[in-house]
């Protein structure tokens, strides 16, 4: 019944409010598959600046899986954002059916899985490949407990963390680890037979699958290295970060709450019953990525454990209270200030984002954006957040480039600086930009650029009345990016390009 609940909730959401807004980086996935329908070329402009060769060629500079998928969804269903966020829900429909299958499978009771559904509510950002491989990754579990009823599963849950690696390759690792994990379990405990054909193909398909591809396609393979090596996934070690292990506390408080219970329960009998060796393998993937994003790993990787949630919390419920018992009380109250705290955002995006559509909805901001840049001068560079780009790209006379991605990313260099080298370098006639965008990351930048009218004349609009939560620094970090209503930015410049220092005026708001 939850399950149906959390998708009703996100249609509602989709068809009134036009949210979720498509994330900074989410125009990245999509550009090619747009400006294939557009344009023709599989290829994304708007990141020339960052990458050249996936902007002018072919887009390589990340796993072909999705981009392709949406290449083949939007010349049936068209390029525009709602179409992008229509694909997304399809997608995380189908990781609800295969949800509910492994729930199924499981002989998990009603009640036990509507709390776990409950925890969906923490997946609110999902414009990513994320769900898609985590759609794969499922699959692929969903073959792997089945692997002693049928013969065709040996290859199945392969070829799913195959296509999951291909989609995202840290959702194929996880999954890869997962199933390998729980095949040793029920060796060790003599439930299988050491599945050495499954586990051989596990192991071995992803890595040569990519020997192939660099073999077959050199050039598209320097391609996703000219991304991957300015974008690495490691970070310098760091632990005593605050904000970072709040950010895991709100994204997996159902899985740190069976993570605390568990080690009590760690005896050998328990392992040989299935649900706990899923909980114990699921809990310890979920345990490793929370790990890695307080210390190597940026802190947003820790919404790769967010889709394993359901499953850890369900199954924990029905091993440890089983078909026919009733949740203890204080077990319901802990459940429900857990799907409080992981619902934060989905409870926002109900409140104070439809609020914010109902000041400026999406296409009341999709048409101030192209009221104002037809305004422009022909072969005028415009910058534009993701939200707007689908519609920008198909703009003509103007270059559409996508806001954070105006230059190469350089150590030597903070965030604020390149971002100045790179607006005084291209001129840029303007910028629209989402709110989140703008209180995000270029505000600062527009003040250091106010400190030197010498060098350009800004004129900024924020289109928002009501105030959405990006403009409050204590509402940043609770909840973000729930408004269309655009911040557009008119240059004027006034002389050649240099260097611009750390000037301190405040940026007007009208």
């Amino acid at each position: 019944m939850i399950l149906g609940a959390v998708l009703l909730w996100r249609v509602l959401l989709l068809v009134f409010t036009a949210q979720p807004v498509p994330a900074n980086d989410a125009y990245f996935f999509d550009g090619a598959a747009v400006n294939s329908v557009q344009h023709g070329g599989f290829a994304n402009p708007s990141l020339i600046r960052f990458t050249p060769f996936s902007a002018t060629n072919v887009f390589c500079a990340y796993p072909p899986v999705y981009p392709l998928a949406m290449c083949g969804w939007m010349h049936a269903a068209g390029s525009g954002v709602l179409s992008s966020m229509w694909f997304h829900l399809v997608i995380f429909a189908g990781y609800l059916a295969v949800l509910a299958q492994l729930f199924h499978r499981w002989q998990l009771p009603g009640a036990r899985a509507n709390w776990a559904a409950l925890f969906l509510l923490a997946l609110t950002f999902d414009d990513r490949p994320d769900t898609l491989a985590h759609w794969f990754g499922l699959l692929a579990l969903w073959g792997w407990l089945s692997i002693d009823r049928a013969r065709w599963t040996g290859w199945f849950p392969a070829l799913g963390v195959t296509l999951a690696f291909w989609t995202n390759p840290e959702v194929g690792l996880i999954y890869g680890g997962v199933l390998g994990l729980l095949a040793l379990v029920k060796v060790f405990h003599r439930q299988w037979k050491f599945p050495v054909f499954p586990l051989a193909a596990l192991i071995l398909l992803p890595p040569l699958s990519v020997m192939l591809f660099k073999v077959w396609q050199p050039e598209l393979w320097a391609g996703f290295l000219e991304h991957a090596k300015q974008t690495p996934s490691l970070t310098p070690l760091r632990v005593f970060v605050l904000n970072d292990w709040l950010k895991v506390l709100r994204a997996i408080p159902g899985t740190l709450c069976v993570a605390v219970v568990l080690p009590a329960h760690l005896r050998r009998e328990n392992w040989s019953h299935p649900l706990f060796q899923a909980v114990g393998v699921m809990t310890l993937a979920s345990l490793g990525i929370a790990a890695g994003a307080v210390t190597v790993f940026t802190a947003d990787w820790v919404s790769l454990a967010k889709y394993m949630q359901p499953l850890v919390v369900g199954a924990f419920l029905t091993w440890r209270f089983p078909a026919g018992t009733v949740l203890p009380r204080r077990w319901v109250a802990t459940l429900a200030a857990l799907v409080l705290l992981a619902a934060v955002r989905a409870i926002g995006m109900s409140t104070w984002g439809a609020a914010c559509a109902a000041d400026m909805d999406r296409a009341q901001a999709l048409q101030a954006m192209r009221t104002h840049v037809e305004h422009y001068s022909p072969g005028a560079t415009v910058v534009f957040s993701s939200a707007y780009l689908y519609e920008a790209s198909a703009m003509n006379g103007i270059t559409a480039l996508h806001e954070d991605w105006l230059h190469p990313i350089r150590a030597e260099k903070t965030e604020l600086q390149a971002d100045l080298d790179a607006l005084t370098e291209l001129k840029p006639a303007g910028m629209v930009l989402v709110q989140y965008d703008y209180y995000r990351r270029f505000q600062p930048v527009l003040r250091e650029l106010l400190a030197h009218p010498e060098v350009v004349t800004i004129t900024l609009t924020n289109c928002a009345h009501v105030p959405p939560p990006d403009a409050y620094h204590a509402m940043q970090r609770v909840l973000q990016h729930v408004a269309w209503a655009p911040v557009i930015v008119d240059f004027k410049w006034q002389e050649p390009s240099g260097r611009v220092g750390s000037g301190r005026s405040p940026v007007p708001q009208n």
